[in-house]
Parts: C-alpha cells; sequence; structure tokens
C-alpha cells in the first residue's frame, strides 16, 4: 500500500460508481531486465515509475511491481525488511504471513487505509529471487476489492522468476558488485562486507575472507606485461608463491597468482592479473582454505564485463610503474578449474 500510494494518485484513477461489466482479459507482461513474468489486465495502462517500478492502471484498480535491492535479506528476515515498503501509520493491517507466488516462497501483506470517506484496500507479496526484493502490490477502493482480487491472483499464480538479462545464475550464498565506471560485474559471498570508500579500490571482508580490487587507467599498460605483474604482486605481498596459472575472466586472457601468505597458515591467497584496453586489473582474493576453497574459481567464474572495451587513443600515455592494491612454472587453467 505505501508502495503504491507513493507512486500513484490511486483516488483519481479507481472508478467511482457502478463496477465493470466486462469480462476483463489478461496477456503476459515479460521483464528480461528484471527477470520476471507474469499476468496483468490486457486493457490497462502501463507507465514505467522511478526505482526499477512498473504500474499497471485501470479503472478498478491499480498493479504495481517493483523491485529494490535484497540487502542481505534472508526468508527469516524478509517480514521485517519487506515492511518497509507497505506499513504507515495510515495503514491497518487486516492480515499477514507466508504465502507462495506460483511456487516461490513470500510473505503477503493484506490491509486498507485508515480514510474512512474513502477507504482503499490491497495486497502485497514480498518475494527473494538473487539479489533483488520483489514486491507485487495491487490496490483498489474497498468496495471494488472482492470484484476485482482476481487481478492481484492471477498476477502471483503466474509469476515467474528468473535471472535478469546478461547475467549469469546466482551462486548459493553470494551476491553481485557491480563497478559501472570501470564497467564489470563479479560475485563475492554475501557476508562479504565493503570495507573500502575509495571508488579505485573496492574492498570487501569478511570472517573467512578478503578481496581487493584495483583498475588503473591512469597510464598505459601493456597486455604482455600480465604475467610479470602477478608475480611482482604476490612478492611485493611477502606471500610465498604456490603456482602461476594462465586463464581467462569473461574470455579475457588473465594471470592467476596462487599463493600462501607467511602468517596464516590456514589460508590461501590468488592474484587475478590483466591488462585490458590499456588499463591494469587486479583482484586480490584471501580466503580460508577449510571453508572457501572455490571462492577463487567462484568470483572468477561470475566476472563479467559490461560492455566491450572502447578504442584505445592514437595518443597514448607512457607505461607506468603498477600499484599494489592494500596495504597489506606456467601452466593453462581456467577460472573453473580447481586448485
Amino acid at each position: 500500500m505505501k508502495l503504491a500510494l507513493a507512486v500513484l494518485g490511486v483516488a483519481a484513477t479507481l472508478a467511482s460508481t457502478g463496477p465493470a461489466t466486462a469480462a476483463m482479459k489478461f496477456r503476459t507482461f515479460q521483464s528480461i531486465k528484471y527477470g520476471y513474468s507474469l499476468a496483468v489486465p490486457s486493457e490497462w495502462d502501463m507507465r514505467l515509475e522511478k526505482n526499477d517500478t512498473i504500474t499497471f492502471t485501470g479503472s478498478t484498480g491499480v498493479l504495481v511491481i517493483s523491485l529494490r535491492p535484497r540487502a542481505g535479506t534472508t526468508w527469516e528476515t524478509l517480514p521485517t525488511y519487506a515492511s518497509q515498503f507497505v506499513l504507515s501509520d495510515k495503514v491497518k493491517v487486516l492480515n499477514k504471513g507466508k504465502r507462495t507466488a506460483n511456487g516461490n516462497p513470500g510473505w503477503l501483506y493484506q490491509y486498507q487505509t485508515k480514510d474512512a470517506t474513502d477507504t482503499l484496500r490491497g495486497d502485497t507479496i514480498c518475494l527473494l529471487n538473487e539479489d533483488s526484493l520483489y514486491l507485487v502490490a495491487f490496490v483498489t477502493r474497498d468496495w471494488l476489492y472482492d470484484a476485482s482480487r482476481i487481478v492481484f491472483e492471477k498476477a502471483v499464480t503466474s509469476l515467474k522468476l528468473f535471472t535478469p538479462e546478461g547475467m549469469r545464475p546466482l551462486a548459493a550464498g553470494y551476491r553481485r558488485f557491480e563497478d559501472v565506471a570501470h564497467g564489470f560485474r563479479l560475485q563475492l559471498p554475501a557476508a562479504w562486507q565493503a570495507t573500502s570508500g575509495d571508488a579505485a579500490t573496492p574492498a570487501f571482508a569478511g570472517e573467512d575472507g578478503t578481496l581487493q580490487i584495483l583498475v588503473d587507467g591512469n597510464a598505459r599498460y601493456l597486455t604482455g606485461d600480465a604475467e610479470i605483474l602477478a608475480k611482482s604482486y604476490v612478492a611485493r605481498a611477502h606471500y610465498k608463491l604456490s603456482s602461476l596459472a594462465s586463464g581467462k575472466l569473461d574470455g579475457q586472457p588473465a594471470y592467476f597468482a596462487y599463493c600462501e601468505p607467511p602468517d596464516k597458515p590456514e589460508w590461501g591467497a590468488c592474484f587475478i592479473v590483466f591488462v585490458r584496453a590499456d588499463r591494469l586489473h587486479v583482484l586480490k582474493i584471501s580466503y580460508q582454505q577449510a571453508r572457501r576453497k572455490d571462492v577463487v574459481q567462484e568470483i572468477a567464474g561470475s566476472f563479467q564485463f559490461l560492455d566491450h572495451p572502447s578504442p584505445a587513443a592514437k595518443t597514448k600515455p607512457a607505461a607506468k610503474i603498477s600499484r599494489v592494491p592494500g596495504a597489506s612454472h606456467s601452466k593453462e587453467t581456467t577460472a573453473g578449474t580447481d586448485h
């Protein structure tokens, strides 16, 4: 309700006299960008709102589909997190509890406004899919609710959730990080939280591992220097190089320098180094081997470029000495190969 009322002038769009008599027809609406499809009334007007929200408006109701960041929400915390988008001091909750939407577990709120002169009534179901919270809301006038609630039921029973276009399926226990400025996205353990405010060097840490990212485009880097740089990062960190492997991230050749931190024998580390479009990219991953033995493969395998690299400028700056992310016998491999 809070979501629907914040987006729409509901009172101005809903019928004020007499119920509709013509049989309502439905069509399938699909958003490959946001990863869902559902049935909506064929004649209702569609409008794209802010915050990844789409509304369908007719004379007998309003249907709203909206996405919000999952923000680490679990099934257990879903009711609390979702309530901020539904509840307010102007709404009276009539019912709430578990509800599935075409097999997808969710949390349902049913409510009405406290305005006795023009009472509105509605339903909102909240669901989790990959790294997003999905909200499907239906609102109408109280006297239209029983007859028009079929709109909500059709939407819920037909709802299909899938991986958004262009993205790889989200691994269990992971979340996405997207760096628009540097043109890539990847997946990292959901429990690893951001620890850096520097956009040039994003960093994340958890009890069982860390991820540091460096993208340096201040000068021209050479593709052939990636192997040397990978070895040098290991030496600069005072780690012991275990092995050096060549592989690919989203088709981009890269070097994987597996190494051992000197003060944490139960931990492992890997520097993933490559040069693309004259920019240096370094991913430094450290991990507790007993708990995160596959984390390098998971992060590397999820790496995606958002677009193709821009053509190199005709006048190139001179090559420069590499920076180090954070203070602290070759073989062929791929991101998905266990080490």
